[in-house]
């Protein structure tokens, strides 16, 4: 994976500069030489960067290459960095064993392996509602797995006689992307994903390392001239998304120790970007929060109308008698949305995490979800080669009847309908708000109109803050709810003071 990287460097390099000459030096750090003792015991500063700061000090080569998330918080004198490039994809990826499931229906215990410290504290927790439902609830333990991700598949494959049985390996996809596009890598890759059932891990549940996706070049201070060559690779946006990421890292304690991850995402429809901070600082306490710098904006006295918090009371929803045809992949946008009892061979991806969550309860294996932000912040990750996926317009989306019409003709099919339940509270509560919380775009399409003393319409970054847009509103839009119960709060106290906003997430 390193020489891949370096070759990107390199490619880029020659674009922008034609009949550039690039040699490739290979330098194995110490973090590869030994691959069985666990990172975070081996008493080593810098394991995956020392002895390539040597060789730059000592002129034996010009520029090295580094994955940005191994590099230490502080770098050697005389080493500085030359350039950051456009950040890849940040999220980890899953790699299961096709036997997966025939283990998961005799109750056995799932094994992941991994490396990481913050991985062995985030996912167990994900997995054991993300995984399928299909015989007791779900054991999950890991175990130390080291070695290049090629070795790694290997390991989860082809396990060799006596040694660890994974049922599932946790990766960096941008480290597989990067395997699969070069050319020297891309067959051997190939066949070794062949046959593996995967799970990318939502952002919001998973939060990767600081700086993880990024790829990052160094040069010798005073070196102007390679300085220069490098200035045009770099990306002003990554270098800022990955300050504040360290930022995180100085606060709770990183290294190879790191129990917690720290994810910056600009999300649709938001001008400020979010922090997402999940897993364990480093006296093992949970640091779950989302940080957000919060709009100022005034906020009238009166009711606020929450319909996230009981917005399920707000409809009733009837099954429709729907023909599913077959398709490569389905997208659901609710768990209603899946019929009961219907098991479809279609690859499976959802809106959010609690649709994830309840399909899996419901025996269904989900590959990845929107994070409740839309399909739009998904489109990158459905490219992805090593999720071989294909078109978006091939696939076939679940909603209900009033959302069919949000979708390209003949892609969406109706499974449910819905109808006001009348007897909501909900409903009087509406009349009188003055503030406004719209979980779906589908309620503010029913409940508008009784929305008449609302001055402050919000919502989540997702397709509801583009619904109430195309109605001519002008919504608040944050990152989460919680966020916004924060926000209000806050402003409830302090009336006229703008700050960042810390929601726990629970």
């Amino acid at each position: 994976m390193a020489m891949a990287q370096a070759k990107k460097v390199a490619a880029r390099l020659q674009a922008q500069n034609p009949g550039l000459v690039c040699e490739m030096v290979g330098i194995t750090p110490s973090g590869d030489k030994d691959k069985k003792t666990p990172l975070w015991q081996m008493d080593v500063v810098g394991i995956f960067s020392h002895e390539l700061d040597e060789r730059l000090l000592a002129q034996d080569v010009d520029c090295v290459v580094h994955s940005f998330k191994d590099l230490g918080t502080e770098r050697p004198k005389g080493i500085k960095m030359a350039a950051l490039l456009p950040r890849d994809n940040p999220r980890d990826i899953i790699l299961f064993n096709p036997n997966i499931e025939e283990k998961l229906k005799k109750g056995e215990e799932i094994c992941i392996g991994t490396s990481s410290p913050r991985r062995m504290v985030q996912v167990p927790d994900f997995l054991s509602q993300a995984l399928p439902q299909v015989g007791p609830s779900p054991r999950i333990c890991t175990a130390v797995l080291r070695g290049n991700a090629n070795s790694r598949i290997e390991k989860l494959k082809n396990p060799q006689e006596g040694a660890q049985k994974y049922d599932g390996i946790v990766l960096a996809l941008a480290g597989l992307t990067r395997l699969l596009e070069d050319d020297a890598a891309t067959a051997v890759t190939q066949q070794l994903l062949s046959g593996l059932k995967v799970m990318v891990l939502p952002l919001t549940q998973c939060p990767t390392a600081p700086g993880q996706g990024l790829v990052c070049v160094e040069v010798r201070e005073g070196d102007e001239a390679m300085q220069s060559l490098m200035a045009p690779l770099h990306c002003r946006q990554t270098e800022s998304q990955v300050q504040a990421e360290r930022e995180i890292l100085l606060r709770h304690g990183g290294g190879c120790h790191q129990r917690f991850g720290a994810t910056q995402l600009h999300l649709p429809n938001l001008t400020n970007p979010v922090m997402l901070v999940r897993g364990e600082n480093k006296d093992e306490e949970r640091v779950d929060e989302d940080i957000w710098q919060a709009p100022d904006i005034t906020v009238q006295a009166g009711t606020v109308w929450d319909g996230q918090s009981q917005g399920e009371n707000l409809f009733i929803a009837q099954p429709v008698q729907a023909d599913i045809p077959e398709a490569p992949v389905m997208f659901v946008t609710h768990a209603r949305a899946m019929p009961e009892g219907f098991m479809p061979a279609s690859r499976l991806w959802v809106s959010g995490v609690q649709t994830w969550f309840k399909l899996a309860k419901r025996g269904l294996w989900v590959e990845g979800c929107g994070e409740g932000f839309g399909i739009d912040f998904l489109k990158n990750t459905l490219a992805e080669p090593v999720l071989s996926l294909p078109p978006l317009a091939t696939w076939k989306v679940l909603t209900h009847a009033g959302a069919v019409g949000h979708w390209p003709k003949g892609q969406a099919i109706a499974t449910y309908q819905l109808t006001l339940n009348a007897q909501s509270p909900l409903l009087e509560d509406l009349s009188r708000a003055t503030t406004a919380w719209w979980g779906s775009g589908t309620q503010y399409e029913y409940l508008g109109e009784q929305a008449t003393h609302v001055t402050l319409h919000a919502c989540g970054a997702g397709r509801t803050a583009d619904t109430l847009r195309a109605r001519g509103l002008n919504p608040v839009v944050f990152p989460s709810h919680s966020i916004f119960l924060k926000w209000l709060q806050d402003k409830a106290v302090h009336p006229q003071k703008t700050q960042e906003l810390k929601a726990s997430v629970q």
